[in-house]
């Protein structure tokens, strides 16, 4: 029986035969580009295709969140990919609570610029009040070419280690190119194509104002018009589109990926797909019932510049940080004597500080972050009944009353709202 894709690739490809005569003309252009776009609908289609195959894809919330992932992988998409100008470029808000795929850091906040290897660039702005800016130089975006390897971090930096001529106002302005450049200066990398911005929230007691970021081209003269006029463009733009809507994918059936079963922390390594070089990640599919909870406990390293844990879906979109506890991090949770981070993760309030809400979701991705960190060991899990917990957890825990969650909520959102300016 032939699928739902199948059934509408096969309709994708009349429609596309119908509005076009003589197809068999491979010079027609406006063909080319109709052909590349049906493709891209298949590909989407296959998208909702895979949630509908996923094993946790079996309730109302699962499966609705499975299509907006799908959503969310295409509007990012459709910006990086189909707007794109490497002589003009424009700050593209990435990740977070509304381009929510792959695994946003709620301590962060993202954008992205697409740069020319070659190019010279003017960029300048206001540093605004993040504890920690990192600057990503990389190789490659999510469909630009095929193969593993889509994205290769080629280096990490943060702000104050690079020459950007800040002053006591907190504007700055340097120049980005291969080659040394008179004044502030810092080097784009070799086949650097593309720079990814996270600034770091660490405190969430606070109303910070973002960074600014604004990046100009100043080698050569900006052209007339950025509209898309060349067919080889246009398709490769499609074409790409549907490279990184099937690549991405791997977010999709990302609560299949763990073989080894729930609750058991693993070590992973992202910087050959847009990841940090210098952070290390740390993650495991959490499995958790209404009367139970899960408890997890970490040896927090002496030296470590940031760390955070936080809850995903199972299609690795983060969960409403704005509004829930769903994450804690280094500025947030209280640790014991020993220099311990324990933490419970559960459907109900346990009354203590280091609680992480699962807000709704049995099951999911549990990520945790250490950026510029010593030796740091794995994380450790473990599954209890939600009624021994007091009898489990260690004494001396710092207790929350409800009132005072109610008011930690109040700050988290309020913090949320400013760091995005709404």
């Amino acid at each position: 029986m032939m699928s739902v894709t199948k059934k509408y690739a096969v309709g994708l490809f009349i429609a596309v035969l119908s509005i076009s005569t003589g197809f068999a003309d491979e010079a027609d252009d406006l063909k080319r580009i109709d052909v590349a776009w049906a493709d891209y609908i298949v590909e989407l289609a296959s998208s909702g295709e895979l949630i509908r195959q996923q094993e946790f894809s079996n309730s109302v919330i699962n499966r609705f969140e499975g299509y907006r992932a799908v959503m969310a992988i295409a509007s990012v998409g459709y910006a990086n990919l189909l707007f794109t100008d490497r002589d003009t470029p424009e700050y593209l808000p990435d990740f977070g609570p509304l381009v929510n795929y792959c695994a946003p850091a709620p301590s962060y906040k993202y954008g992205m610029f697409h740069l020319d290897p070659n190019g010279v660039y003017r960029v300048r702005g206001y540093r605004g009040d993040a504890e920690l800016i990192d600057f990503q130089q990389q190789a490659g975006w999510y469909g630009e070419n095929e193969g593993a390897n889509q994205i290769v971090t080629k280096v990490n930096i943060t702000f104050d280690k690079i020459d950007t001529g800040v002053d006591e106002g907190g504007y700055y302005e340097f120049t980005l190119s291969n080659k040394k450049q008179p004044g502030h200066w810092w080097k784009l990398e070799d086949q650097a194509n593309a720079l990814f911005i996270r600034e770091f929230f660490v405190d969430f007691n606070t109303r910070p104002r973002s960074a600014t970021f604004h990046i100009d081209r100043i080698d050569a003269p900006s052209k007339k018009s950025t509209a898309v006029t060349d067919v080889d463009d246009a398709v490769f733009r499609l074409n790409a589109l549907k490279r990184a809507q099937n690549y991405l994918n791997l977010c999709l059936r990302m609560g299949n990926s763990f073989p080894e079963g729930d609750n058991k922390v693993r070590e992973e390594r992202y910087d050959q797909g847009g990841g940090q070089i210098d952070q290390r990640y740390f993650q495991a599919r959490y499995n958790v019932d209404k009367d139970e909870a899960l408890i997890v406990e970490w040896p927090v390293p002496e030296q470590c510049r940031f760390w955070s844990f936080a809850l995903y879906n199972d299609y690795w979109q983060v969960l409403n940080y704005g509004n829930r506890q769903v994450h804690l991090n280094s500025a947030m949770v209280d640790l014991d004597s020993n220099g311990i981070a324990t933490m419970v993760i559960s459907h109900q309030d346990p009354g203590v500080q280091n609680w992480i809400d699962v807000d709704g979701h049995n099951t999911g991705i549990f990520l945790g972050r250490a950026k510029i960190c010593g030796k740091a060991s794995i994380p450790t899990m473990r599954k209890v009944k939600y009624n021994d917990l007091e009898r489990v957890l260690p004494a001396g825990m710092k207790k929350v009353t409800g009132e005072e969650r109610l008011k930690q909520l109040a700050v988290r959102r309020e913090h949320y709202l400013h760091r995005y300016s709404r």
